[in-house]
């Protein structure tokens, strides 16, 4: 064993085994060396493949604005039948040569709606055809044939591959965005960079102002204007059948940018309807507006319109101002060659459903209650809807039978929508919820809400806090006080909770409950198309002098109780403009009102019109006293009232303490008020309709002037200082 151990190896031996062991670590180094090779090579590969996918997108989308500027003769034709283009003509190529002497050119067109969806079964045979690929590649080849060769049309026509509608379809998706990649982001501006500067693109820009539609452009972009979305269509050549497609124009497609031009434009909604009635099949059709002003102006062009004339249409305004009476007909079959037409909220998106709808119009726009944390306060303006929003309105048509919906709004605009409508939560005051959960005893209430799958916002969270303790239903330490436990245990606003333990104490249950119930709620009064002044008369008789909007609440439901005794209540809501079914609901809001307080020993009776309970119900200033304890801190003072020529009315200026001059509703009975018994105002809740800052200016010559609107200042809500330098005034009282 041992002489094993001691062996001894030789020189040569020696010799061999370095030699081996060389030559393996050599094989070992060489075999690593030519895997990173293959990795890197690799790496390269997929890295260029991707870079020449990029860069055969985008060529795709410049050989696609080439042609199409390069024969742009067919795009501009104000002339020919208003139609709506059929969903599958997407757009496409349009550079067909002029056609040969004696032959027709294809007849152009100007559609009012960009595209619209079909809910139904049907389809059309452009979009159930289909194209090999060698068949779709002859076509295309012959269709470019008088397009000169090059590298580029080359690498164009080797990317086609599909059907014609996939084609048509990456050719849209290119046009909108590539894909949010760094290295396609890089090719695209590379390419681009390299377009622009070639001498190719600078001839067709030159090419370009020899066209029709560049020496018509004012006239498109006026078009475009008035009716808010314009697409401008024409037909192919033979080469594929004659199928339509749609061309844009640079000029048009940069109008369309402008977000002005994305507001509610009833003369375009106007003319759609009548190539719907023109041009369709017989069917009801729903309109979906923002509100009761765009309501009430559609109505009212409608029906000065001799097209709409009442013996072929029955028009129909859904809107929770209008009396459920009238509104019922939505639900009724009209005759034989009469076409039902409703034009609605919201509201029938899922609220109710009309079984004869077959074409629905939906402008995009909704009225969303939302509440601005910024300004405390408010707001009611229109806004775009969610894709939930329109897919609700898409679903109204062709309920029992295909329907067709006409989206007033491009698929650009659509990608922009949010998914679902912002929680309530996150739009709305949360003095509620602060006292409900402070009754839960969870401690500090910013923390518990920010576990919310929806979070509202922290401001507003500190603004209900705020509130909560300047009507003493918090202390500083967030603790619930007295008063703030008998609020939470009521399921009211705490202003309108106040409200009604005040007039219990004091024993003015029956007006006070009115007051709160249609706070509450919502107003009794409806108002009829073109009957507004007819309203604010009747509104001004039940009044009776007192300059309070609470006291025409209260006078309209005690004349309204008194007729409902002597049988004549729906008589006397027709003379009054009223709403017979709210007037039912408030009523059983104050017996509820009534229940409540009684089981929280407040007073005697669950009856509102308990004498014991009513005591000093008559004591007009006490029940205003009562009212404006509720409603604390909502106060304003009235600086002066001022005569309007151009309006033929007064106006009065009032200063609250948070935002400082406000202007009264139109609905009041306060709008028109030449002069008040008191510098004090009340009021429930501030609502802002409008979405930018008006600011008075005074200067030494003019008095009041405006600020320019291309200043930066055009709509600031605060400023630093008092005072604003300008250079120079302009014609109409505009600081520059």
């Amino acid at each position: 064993m041992m002489d094993v151990l001691n062996y001894e190896l030789t020189p040569i031996q020696w010799l061999t085994f370095l030699l081996i062991l060389h030559l393996g670590l050599w094989y070992r180094d060489k075999n690593i060396q030519k895997q990173r090779a293959e990795g890197r090579l690799k790496g390269e590969k997929v890295k260029k493949t991707k870079q020449e996918k990029a860069v055969e997108q985008i060529k795709r989308h410049s050989y696609r604005i080439e042609l199409t500027a390069e024969k742009e003769y067919h795009i501009i034709k104000l002339l020919g039948e208003a139609k709506i283009l059929n969903p599958s003509a997407l757009p496409f190529f349009n550079d067909e040569p002029e056609p040969a002497k004696g032959k027709k050119k294809p007849q152009d067109d100007v559609a009012f709606v960009p595209y619209y969806d079909q809910p139904g079964p049907s389809t059309s045979k452009a979009s159930t055809s289909r194209n090999t690929t060698s068949e779709l590649r002859g076509q295309v080849e012959d269709k470019y044939k008088h397009v000169g060769e090059s590298a580029f049309k080359r690498s164009f026509l080797n990317s086609i591959s599909g059907t014609l509608e996939e084609k048509i379809a990456s050719a849209m998706a290119s046009n909108f965005k590539l894909l949010n990649d760094p290295v396609l982001d890089a090719a695209f501006k590379k390419e681009m960079i390299r377009k622009l500067q070639s001498r190719r693109y600078q001839e067709m820009l030159e090419a370009r102002k020899k066209l029709p539609s560049y020496q018509m452009r004012d006239a498109v972009l006026d078009m475009v204007r008035n009716n808010q979305i314009t697409v401008i269509s024409g037909e192919t050549g033979e080469t594929l059948k004659r199928s339509e497609t749609q061309q844009y124009p640079n000029d048009v497609l940069n109008m369309l940018k402008d977000p002005e031009l994305e507001g509610v434009n009833n003369d375009v909604i106007f003319s759609l309807l009548q190539h719907i009635c023109t041009t369709q099949r017989p069917g009801a059709i729903l309109v979906f507006l923002p509100g009761w002003d765009t309501i009430n102006s559609l109505h009212r062009s409608m029906c000065q319109s001799s097209f709409f004339n009442s013996s072929r249409f029955q028009i129909i305004p859904l809107h929770s101002m209008l009396p459920t009476v009238s509104q019922k007909s939505i639900f009724n079959t009209p005759p034989e060659g009469v076409r039902k037409i409703v034009l609605a909220t919201n509201i029938a998106e899922t609220s109710i459903t009309i079984d004869d709808i077959v074409y629905v119009v939906d402008c995009g726009k909704t009225k969303m209650s939302n509440f601005d944390v910024k300004d405390n306060i408010a707001t009611l303006k229109p806004e775009w809807i969610s894709l939930a929003n329109a897919k609700q309105r898409r679903g109204r048509a062709g309920r029992v039978q295909e329907g067709v919906c006409y989206h007033l709004y491009s698929r650009a605009r659509e990608q922009t929508f949010q998914d679902y409508p912002l929680p309530e939560i996150q739009r709305t005051r949360l003095d509620e919820v602060v006292l409900k959960a402070k009754m839960l005893q969870l401690g500090k209430i910013a923390p518990f809400l920010q576990k919310l799958l929806d979070p509202p916002d922290p401001a507003s969270v500190q603004l209900s806090l705020k509130l909560l303790r300047l009507i003493d239903a918090l202390d500083d330490d967030e603790h619930l006080t007295p008063l703030g436990y008998h609020l939470a245990k009521l399921p009211l606003d705490p202003q309108i909770g106040k409200m009604l333990l005040m007039a219990s104490i004091f024993s003015c249950v029956d007006p006070v409950f009115t007051v709160a119930a249609s706070l509450g709620f919502k107003d009794a009064f409806y108002c009829p198309m073109n009957m507004e002044k007819d309203v604010d008369k009747q509104k001004n008789i039940l009044a009776q002098g007192a300059k309070s909007d609470y006291v025409v609440l209260i006078n309209a439901m005690q004349g309204w109780e008194q007729a409902l005794e002597h049988n004549y209540a729906h008589d006397y809501c027709r003379e009054n403009f009223l709403t017979n079914n709210t007037l039912l609901l408030l009523r059983d809001m104050k017996d509820q009102f009534s229940r409540t307080m009684h089981e929280m020993n407040f007073i005697s009776s669950r009856d509102p019109k308990n004498k014991e309970s009513n005591l000093n119900s008559d004591n007009h200033a006490l029940v205003n006293a009562v009212i404006a304890s509720g409603l604390y801190p909502n106060i304003g003072v009235i600086k002066r009232t001022r005569w309007n020529n151009k309006m033929n009315k007064h106006f009065s200026s009032i200063i609250t303490p948070d935002d400082g001059k406000v202007c009264i509703h139109p609905k009041s009975v306060n709008n028109n008020q030449a002069a008040f018994d008191s510098p004090f105002l009340m009021y429930y809740m501030k609502l802002k309709e409008m979405n930018k800052h008006f600011s008075s200016i005074i200067t030494p010559d003019d008095g009041k002037v405006c600020i320019h609107p291309k200043s930066v200042n055009n709509n600031q809500a605060t400023f630093d200082s008092p005072f604003l330098m300008y250079y120079m005034k302009l014609k109409g009282n505009r600081l520059a």
